[in-house]
């Protein structure tokens, strides 16, 4: 009897050892499922769109009487509503994308009027990410047809002179000599009240606090950040010196007091937030369930037949990779036209020692929900003077302030538009080129 006690006592003991071994192997290898360190805060999906028609008198949000220039879908009535959104083209950018994801929101801002000077707006982009929010795993897509208003009372509008990216709360008077064009920056609300795609598009989102959404609104979207874009020549900016004003149910006003933004989402996000924002920041973006896929950082060509064509590099000197570099050589860059002088100068084209990535060179600001982070701060341009060939202005040369060290990596950089750029080189007929060109070598022992 005690033998037979034993032999159970030992068999219910082996069983339990088993079950707990079996449990822990479980815990090692099921995913948590926690928020990935390596993924940050500031992934997203993007698009880059052009004025979609000229400016007119309505307002499909909130039905103002004032003038209103529009972007992205080739549609600007009061009473638009998503299917219409879907059923016409856009002059937004889609490469890379199913049919499904294809960018038809509509957007579109007051018109401004600068110095006297009526301005049309150019190139937009729009980044949808996470800014803001201290845990994207929770991210919901887009209410199909949400409206969204964004101004100083929800969201953020800011300026900045075009050739700089130090936007201010304030619009300028007057820009910098050597300036192209002004630059805005438009963020809405990532937290939704749940309560449909919002009527009037001013109460049903709010701004998180302390990287969380209020009680009150309490789904979380993606932060969508609008960068329109008003290019204008150097030359004239050179010579403006005034308020500037915006169109008004009154009038004219003060910018500085009415400038704001509304956005009618046009197309369905789920794919897009599940893989390019809340799979990254929960598996890690070098993990295969968080790797971002291509089509989330894509641009890609304008879908409109009107869209003009981006200038391109046909070669550089040094090239791409070259070794045993001269240190007193020259940088060149070719284009296959003309090029538009103004835009090309010490902003535009920059040289750098070291090897760096469009990232090391454009390093993200902290986030509002880590006070002691401590940010980034891009490298500094090697000095050097900028010019463009007399004859056929093809070729910018950039003629460094001093010999080049010996045995060094550089990068050079070409600015183009991306979606946070608010400047890049041009052609002669003010079309932008679409993205950073960057390249390295090294140079050699003379």
């Amino acid at each position: 009897m005690r033998k037979t006690f034993l032999l159970f006592a030992w068999v219910a003991a082996a069983l339990l050892l088993a079950s707990t071994m079996a449990l822990v192997a479980i815990l090692v290898v099921w995913p948590t499922h926690q928020p990935a360190q390596a993924a940050g805060p500031f992934k997203g999906f993007k698009a880059a769109c052009y004025a979609s028609m000229a400016p007119k008198v309505a307002d499909p949000i909130r039905h103002t009487h004032h003038i209103h220039e529009p972007s992205g879908a080739l549609i600007f009535e009061e009473n638009q509503t998503y299917d219409d959104l879907r059923n016409v083209g856009s002059n937004c950018n889609n490469e890379d994308r199913t049919e499904a994801m294809h960018d038809h929101s509509s957007a579109w801002s007051p018109q401004l009027k600068w110095d006297g000077m009526l301005l049309d707006q150019g190139r937009t982009g729009k980044y949808y990410n996470s800014w803001g929010v201290s845990d994207p795993t929770i991210t919901e897509p887009f209410p199909l047809g949400m409206k969204m208003v964004a101004s100083d009372a929800v969201g953020t509008v800011k300026w900045a002179c075009g050739g700089s990216r130090d936007f201010r709360e304030h619009p300028p008077r007057s820009c910098p000599r050597g300036s192209v064009g002004l630059g805005l920056m438009i963020q809405f609300g990532q937290c939704w009240d749940g309560k449909g795609i919002g009527p009037d598009g001013s109460h049903n989102l709010a701004e998180a606090v302390g990287g969380k959404c209020p009680a009150s609104h309490s789904h979380q979207i993606p932060t969508l950040t609008w960068w329109p874009y008003y290019p204008i020549p150097a030359d004239v900016l050179a010579k403006i010196d005034g308020p500037i004003k915006a169109s008004s149910d009154s009038g004219w006003v003060l910018a500085d007091d009415f400038m704001h933004g509304d956005m009618q989402i046009g197309y369905d996000t789920t794919t897009l937030v599940r893989e390019c924002i809340v799979q990254p920041a929960r598996y890690g973006e070098t993990s295969e369930l968080g790797r971002r896929p291509d089509y989330c950082d894509a641009t890609g060509d304008n879908t409109s037949p009107d869209a003009p064509d981006a200038p391109v590099v046909i070669s550089t000197n040094p090239a791409d990779g070259a070794t045993r570099v001269d240190p007193d050589a020259n940088i060149t860059v070719t284009f296959p036209e003309k090029m538009l002088s103004s835009t090309i100068n010490g902003d535009t084209f920059r040289l750098y020692v070291g090897t760096y990535t469009d990232e090391d060179l454009n390093p993200p600001e902290c986030p509002p929900d880590q006070p002691d982070c401590a940010p980034s701060a891009p490298p500094l341009p090697f000095g050097a003077t900028v010019t463009m060939s007399d004859a056929d202005r093809k070729v910018a040369i950039l003629n460094p302030d001093g010999r080049l060290a010996q045995r060094t990596n550089y990068t050079a950089v070409l600015e183009g538009t991306d979606t946070f750029d608010t400047f890049a080189v041009k052609d002669t007929a003010g079309n932008e080129m679409a993205a950073d060109y960057i390249w390295h070598f090294r140079t050699g022992h003379s």
